[in-house]
């Protein structure tokens, strides 16, 4: 497997771990993402939480999004070489993950991708059949239309960050009380249905609507730009002038670092805090991707990273060992808005270990995760 290849891998096991950090603040208490400082309010939180958004935050399921494009238009592609039609095995694949992203928002934590991924993968199938331009230049069109729509709100804050800053109001915590209640009471019926409902309310594009367009705008737009990555070996391009890609990449993450900066530092509130969020996590991840390819062409760094090429592997499968390894310690054992921001990415830290060397292990013995087996048996029935 080639140095490339195998960098794919790399960057998929960092951008699954990347996610971990974010999803387990939300598992430990979902009012996390409407007013983070109500519940951590000393230094030492306080400063991991800004590290948080600074580095982590948004800057990586665009990386996800990317790679799943990316994923996708190999597969195309090896179909198209060997003469077979693309829609029936790639349709499988994605309704397959379809009702596997359902049942764990629904049943597991309701801020699943999965479902994203497969509702715009069906439509991703189309852009595979026409020219690669096409995905670039819809992808560019969309993140201008989300810019365009938010494009005020921008400069007011710009402008009057004291206008937008945070408020601390302990007393409207959102439901997040009934949570608390449910959990210490052991009423698993009633967690069940909270985050079912959280799920289907409001985080998935199946209920259409403002939602759909949300992830249209914000989630799409990564997708065709890995397809057309692949398409036009962007890689090989980004390895064959590394110095510019560099110089890029770090242009690209300063920018991301000083539009997220600002709204650190000024303190901005969570709802308008997620358009520079969104933003800077658009440049950090794409600095992301350029350095982690580039890197990954060292062979003794590439040894190091070893583990998160482990992980991207059987991704899939790592992605809901993490929400069932959450779903256990903060809802069945009770420990659920109980802990500092510290405590919890140490418990992120410790997951994180436990993959690497799971699926280490995993992968001397078999070539493929379990779900991704699964994923496999069903996409191509007979293989």
């Amino acid at each position: 497997m080639s140095n490339r290849i195998r960098s794919l891998d790399v960057l998929r096991g960092f951008s699954i771990t990347g996610i971990l950090f974010m999803n387990i603040v939300g598992f430990h208490e979902n009012y996390y993402y409407v007013n983070p400082l109500v519940k951590f309010a000393n230094d030492k939180d306080v400063l991991l939480q800004q590290l948080s958004l600074l580095f982590i935050h948004n800057s990586f399921y665009p990386i996800f999004s990317f790679l799943f494009g990316f994923g996708m238009a190999i597969m195309a592609d090896n179909m198209f070489q060997r003469g077979q039609n693309i829609f029936p095995r790639l349709i499988r694949r994605l309704l397959f993950l379809l009702v596997l992203g359902i049942l764990h928002g629904s049943l597991l934590f309701y801020g699943d991708i999965l479902n994203t991924y497969a509702i715009f993968g069906l439509l991703l199938l189309l852009f595979l059949v026409l020219s690669p331009r096409i995905a670039l230049v819809s992808s560019i069109c969309l993140v201008t239309i989300h810019f365009s729509l938010h494009f005020n709100e921008l400069i007011s804050v710009i402008l009057k960050p004291e206008d937008y800053q945070v408020v601390l109001n302990k007393n409207n915590a959102f439901g997040n009380e009934v949570w608390q209640e449910a959990i210490r009471d052991r009423d698993y019926l009633l967690i069940l249905g909270l985050n079912m409902g959280t799920f289907l309310g409001a985080n998935t594009p199946l209920i259409g609507g403002k939602i759909f367009i949300f992830y249209l705008l914000t989630v799409f737009p990564f997708m065709l730009f890995g397809s057309y990555a692949y398409r036009t070996k962007l890689i090989n391009k980004i390895l064959k002038h590394k110095t510019s890609a560099i110089i890029t990449a770090s242009i690209f993450l300063i920018i991301g670092l000083t539009v997220k900066g600002f709204g650190i530092y000024h303190h901005i509130n969570a709802e308008m805090m997620e358009n520079f969020t969104y933003y800077g996590g658009i440049f950090i991840a794409m600095s992301y991707i350029v350095f982690t390819i580039i890197l990954c062409e060292n062979n003794k760094v590439l040894m190091y990273l070893t583990p998160f090429e482990k992980i991207g592997k059987i991704s899939l499968t790592c992605y809901i060992f993490q929400s069932i390894s959450m779903f256990i310690i903060f809802y069945v054992l009770g420990l659920y808005s109980q802990l500092s921001l510290s405590q919890v990415f140490s418990i992120a830290l410790i997951l994180t270990v436990v993959q690497c060397v799971g699926a280490q292990l995993y992968l001397k013995r078999y070539k493929q995760g379990p779900l991704e087996y699964i994923w496999r048996k069903f996409t191509y029935w007979s293989k």
